[in-house]
């Protein structure tokens, strides 16, 4: 996925990705996007029965997890996993203490509750 730069437009965001589409097939491909379960949150300006402009805000969790963004399901165990290979590996005491702290911390908030955390740690950082 191609990070967005700061104050780049759409139209210059596909042109340096290579990808040729005039305003109006932004727009439409946009509209579908955005849709009922959509991909992406966009609001559009609309006058004359048309779109006159649009603002972009960010992907949303289909969007996500489309382009492999969201954590997986097993996202927990994982994480789990990491911390688990890291204490094995850990050589002195401080920081062995501080993994298995954070081993401890993330057990206890359960899976559900650190699948959540992840989430919205990766949706604040994508929008």
């Amino acid at each position: 996925m191609t990070a967005l730069k700061m104050n780049s437009s759409l139209e210059q965001v596909c042109a340096d990705a290579g990808v040729t589409l005039t305003r109006h097939e932004l727009i439409r491909s946009l509209e579908r996007l955005s849709g009922a379960g959509g991909y992406l949150d966009v609001t559009f300006n609309r006058s004359g029965g048309g779109v006159v402009g649009y603002h972009f805000h960010s992907v949303l969790e289909r969007g996500l997890r489309a382009t492999e963004q969201w954590p997986p399901d097993d996202a927990y165990l994982m994480l789990m996993a990491v911390l688990e290979r890291r204490l094995e590996a850990a050589t002195d005491e401080p920081t062995k203490g501080r993994i298995r702290s954070a081993l401890d911390g993330v057990a206890g908030m359960g899976r559900e509750l650190a699948v959540d955390v992840m989430a919205e740690v990766i949706s604040k950082k994508m929008g």
